[in-house]
C-alpha cells in the first residue's frame, strides 16, 4: 500500500507547487492601469464610463463593453456600443477622457 502512496504523495507535491518563474515579470493591462490610478496618472474605467455612455444613449446606442489598452505612451480605454445591427469603438484617452477615435461607424 505504501508503494502505491508514496509516489502519488511526490506527484501531488510537485503538481502543487506553482511556477513562480516569470510570474513578477509579466504585467497585464489590469496590473498597469491599478498602478497608474494608484499615482492618480488615468481616470478609472467607471468615469469615463459616466461620461460617454449617457451621450452615445441618446444617440440610440447601447453599452457593450470596455477595455484597457494601456501601453506606456497611449494608455487607451476602448469602449463598444452596438446601434441597430452596427458595433463600432470608440477609443478614449484614460488621462483627460477625451474621444480620440471611432472605427466601424
Amino acid at each position: 500500500m505504501t508503494r502505491i502512496l508514496a509516489p502519488l504523495a511526490l506527484g501531488l507535491t510537485f503538481a502543487a507547487t506553482p511556477g513562480t518563474a516569470d510570474a513578477g515579470v509579466r504585467k497585464g493591462d489590469q496590473d498597469r492601469a491599478y498602478e497608474a490610478r494608484q499615482k492618480s496618472n488615468l481616470m478609472a474605467l467607471h468615469q469615463i464610463e459616466s461620461m460617454v455612455v449617457p451621450r452615445l444613449r441618446e444617440e440610440g446606442a447601447t453599452y457593450l463593453r470596455g477595455s484597457a489598452m494601456l501601453e506606456p505612451d497611449r494608455p487607451v480605454y476602448r469602449m463598444r456600443f452596438q446601434q441597430q445591427t452596427k458595433v463600432f469603438v470608440i477609443e478614449i484617452d484614460a488621462r483627460n477622457g477625451r474621444e480620440i477615435g471611432r472605427t466601424g461607424r
